[in-house]
């Protein structure tokens, strides 16, 4: 009689991957999570769960390939949409296709052995600039922290000029500015559009289609003023 023995080992034994659910800020163009933690090798499902009200991909990419990936992705031009938005480049480790509102999409990887920061990004044309995060490697026997999530798109706008220490008036005086950079949806507005002006955390709701403002208030992003959160 031969009797055969088999060892499993928790190296061949099948393991469950560890669950990762990004969600989209209603209102905003942005994940709800904006980090999260993996081991180095760890197995991972990650799931996008499109809440919103537009389509959205997912890239995970090579550490500092984020502008490179942006850039050929707004070069697709207008065979875009066929493609998802997504170029081929191995700067992309991992990808989701677009997910339409109401979707949701996953999908299962091995996290790569280098620690480091690995960028993730939405490559659907205008998304780039908000809606991106971070996973971050950290060694096998690192403690993994839970995700950061966010909940509200507000940020504040950030005060550029004043960090840059650079004087709008002509030196030693107090007259009229000779240097003002604004942003404008059209020329001929009213006062009304302008009453949250230079306040650099909320800006009046202008709605361009309807050439006034609506109900409610548009807010800004870091760095990114909105109509006239500036």
């Amino acid at each position: 009689m031969f009797v055969t023995c088999v060892h499993f080992s928790p190296s061949n034994a099948q393991v469950s991957p560890r669950q990762i659910e990004i969600g989209v800020i209603p209102g905003g163009l942005r994940y709800n999570v904006t980090q999260f933690e993996a081991a180095a090798g760890e197995f991972i499902e990650l799931t996008l769960d499109n809440n919103g009200l537009i389509p959205h991909n997912w890239l995970l990419l090579q550490s500092g390939k984020m502008q490179d990936v942006i850039d050929a992705a707004v070069a697709l031009g207008g065979s875009g949409l066929s493609k998802d938005f997504i170029p081929q480049t191995p700067d992309i480790l991992q990808r989701i296709t677009l997910v339409q509102p109401g979707k949701s999409i996953s999908i299962q990887f091995r996290v790569p052995e280098k620690t480091g920061d690995y960028p993730y990004v939405c490559t659907f044309p205008g998304h780039s600039n908000l809606m991106r995060g971070v996973m971050k490697v950290l060694g096998k026997s690192d403690k993994v922290s839970a995700p950061l999530t966010e909940t509200s798109s507000r940020r504040l706008a950030l005060d550029a000029l004043g960090r840059s220490k650079v004087q709008p008036f002509p030196e030693g005086t107090r007259e009229k500015p000779y240097i003002i950079r604004t942003f404008m949806p059209e020329p001929d507005l009213g006062p009304e559009v302008l009453a949250n002006h230079d306040r650099g955390y909320v800006a009046a709701n202008y709605n361009p289609g309807q050439g006034k403002d609506v109900p409610g208030i548009a807010l800004t992003d870091q760095g990114l003023p909105a109509a006239i959160g500036v």
